[in-house]
């Protein structure tokens, strides 16, 4: 019994020593980085699929789910945070959308490269996998190769003090693909930081594991299924159960916190978009405060209870969004809905006018925060006019139809602050202005003439899922789009000018140019293209074939690379060489002439 109670105390012992070296790492991380030490940002790209196996197509889905969970990693856990900075999968998949890339595309390395830069990232994070079906009493496998490029320099993180020469290769049993996960964001880690690391291995692979694993593949294959709606809900849905139902095998189900909330957000987006509006609120519901995707799925809520008409609680939902986020179109809608609230509550005069004034607070900020958005100057001139305050109403509508001299309806409205204020002469100009612009002035003026009321709809635009998310994504990271930086433009118009310089045929000076192009962008595959292209034609045929495919290893899909390379291996006598560059042209595309006119060639050369 002694020597268990002491055993018990060296271990308790021994895990407050590792809990206070790790804060005395998180103090010595910060001392360093307020001495300017740099914190690398990371952005990983979602893995190919090498795999050679008939059903190929069925394991896409691991390319996803590596970049998420290794994302997921890097950006959560406390031992990650403190060296590296990531791109979060959600800024990843807004900036693919920037660029008309879809989730399930398959990025070369240089689309890979022009996303890390509009993330102002500095390592890029590359991989493939292969699956291995399994044979007799073996399981099936999977192995995971991956390469760390350092964007600036254009070069592979492959090797540092720490004496790496080697991608990273990682291989295990399918099943333990979230184990991988977490052994490959450990590795990526010690790439990345020079200094000796105060946590081991196994505490990423627990990590990696908070997932079930058949709840996580089950989400990926529906985020993969884009155009099946049908197969997308089932997928989603199979991955909550099997969430909710792995939880509450472990005795986890009690703690609200714990739900699937990417699956969940997935999901409900489907059925709002579906107009299943019922289905999405149950669903949407389920995500607590505590979650980072709660201000989304919230406004997503209070977006259905308005198309429903159900004022009070779509501002019940969305207040502490907007109060939370501080963004002028979440103002501008919340204060928006307070006033629709105010003017459809007919029997308590009370209630109508706390609904007034708090849509006045809300258009005041949002006002406040940008005046030169019309859109919410309209809304808070409208509310103002609404509370009585004429003389403020007709200040703002006065900007309003200054900046849109064709607004019917701002118009209306401050015509009828001015007579209001006993100003008829300019009530009457306006008046005017109204009648010609207003297609609805007679109903309105009706309407006026009866009861002195009229029904003007109030100005905000739902925002896209897309919007909402690069709103928040921008409001948690306080990131401000940056314009393009200098060095960029300079290698652009270097390239511009040695591009001209070779089809003069000043192959020098077209040389010079491009190697002072790669000294400011190394990956610039175009550049290597062309320098290629002045080897071949000078006669130098192994510098040339070097630059052509160094020129395809940053652009895969740069077809006149292959096109060249395919042409000297002919002229060399090499035909299944140039047999392999016709495929490679054939799969970017087939119709192109040049590629017809290579595959003749090719076809004389096996004869």
């Amino acid at each position: 019994m002694k020597i268990r109670f002491v055993q018990k105390r060296i271990f308790l012992f021994l895990g407050f020593m590792k809990r206070v070296l790790f804060m005395l790492f998180l103090f010595a991380s910060g001392v360093q980085s307020l001495l300017g030490q740099s914190v690398e940002k990371i952005i990983i790209i979602p893995f190919e699929n090498k795999s050679t196996i008939d059903n190929k197509a069925e394991f896409n889905w691991i390319g996803e789910a590596i970049a998420k969970s290794l994302t997921d990693i890097l950006a959560n856990s406390k031992e990650a945070k403190v060296i590296v900075g990531v791109v979060s999968d959600e800024e990843r998949r807004l900036l693919q959308n920037q660029l008309g890339i879809s989730s399930a595309s398959v990025l070369s390395l240089a689309t890979s490269l022009k996303l890390a830069k509009l993330a102002d990232a500095t390592i890029l994070v590359v991989g493939e996998y292969n699956v291995f079906p399994a044979q007799g009493e073996v399981a099936a496998t999977v192995s995971i190769k991956s390469r760390l490029i350092r964007i600036k320099e254009g070069r592979f993180l492959e090797e540092n003090e720490r004496g790496f020469s080697k991608p990273i290769d990682l291989s295990d049993a399918l099943t333990k693909l979230q184990d991988l996960q977490g052994k490959l964001a450990y590795q990526v880690l010690l790439r990345t930081y020079t200094q000796p690391l105060p946590f081991a291995e196994r505490d990423f692979v627990r990590i990696s594991n908070k997932i079930p694993s058949r709840a996580f593949e089950a989400y990926i294959k529906g985020l993969l299924s884009a155009s099946d709606s049908g197969l997308r809900e089932a997928f989603l849905r199979n991955a909550i159960r099997i969430y909710e139902q792995e939880k509450a095998e472990k005795g986890e189900v009690a703690d609200d916190a714990k739900v699937y909330s990417d699956a969940i957000l997935e999901l409900g987006y489907l059925y709002m978009n579906q107009g299943k509006l019922d289905e999405a609120i149950e669903y949407l519901s389920k995500i607590p405060e505590s979650d980072s995707h709660y201000e989304e799925a919230a406004l997503f809520i209070g977006s259905i209870y308005w198309r429903q008409k159900s004022y009070e609680r779509a501002l019940a939902t969305m207040r502490s969004v907007a109060e939370s986020l501080q963004l002028v179109d979440i103002f501008n809608m919340v204060g928006a809905i307070a006033v629709e609230a105010s003017q459809s509550e007919k029997r308590d005069k009370r209630k109508s006018a706390a609904l007034l004034e708090e849509g006045l607070k809300f258009l005041k900020t949002a006002v406040d925060s940008s005046p030169e958005n019309t859109q919410a100057r309209f809304n808070y001139g409208f509310a103002l006019f609404l509370n009585k305050d004429y003389v403020s109403a007709a200040e703002n509508l006065t900007q309003v139809v200054a900046s849109n001299p064709s607004d019917g309806e701002a118009y209306y409205i401050l015509a009828k602050a001015l007579e209001e204020m006993e100003d008829k002469q300019k009530a009457a100009d306006f008046d005017n202005q109204a009648r010609r612009f207003l297609k609805r002035y007679a109903e309105l003026e009706s309407s006026w003439r009866r009861d002195k009321t009229f029904y003007i709809q109030m100005r905000f635009r739902l925002p896209s899922r897309e919007e909402i998310g690069a709103m928040i994504l921008a409001e948690k990271t306080k990131k401000l789009s940056k314009p393009e930086k200098r060095f960029v433009t300079e290698a652009e118009r270097f390239l511009e000018q040695a591009k001209d310089f070779y089809k003069n045929g000043n192959d020098e000076q077209a040389l010079n140019l491009l190697r002072r192009v790669l000294a400011i962008e190394p990956m610039t595959a175009e550049a290597y293209f062309l320098i290629g292209q002045i080897y071949l034609r000078q006669g130098e045929m192994e510098q040339a074939v070097a630059n052509l495919k160094t020129a395809l290893f940053w652009n895969n899909q740069l077809i006149d690379a292959y096109i060249s390379l395919g042409k000297i291996f002919i002229e060399k006598g090499d035909c299944l060489q140039a047999k392999n560059q016709l495929e490679a042209a054939k799969e970017v595309n087939p119709d192109n002439e040049e590629v017809i006119a290579l595959q003749r060639q090719v076809e004389r050369c096996s004869r």
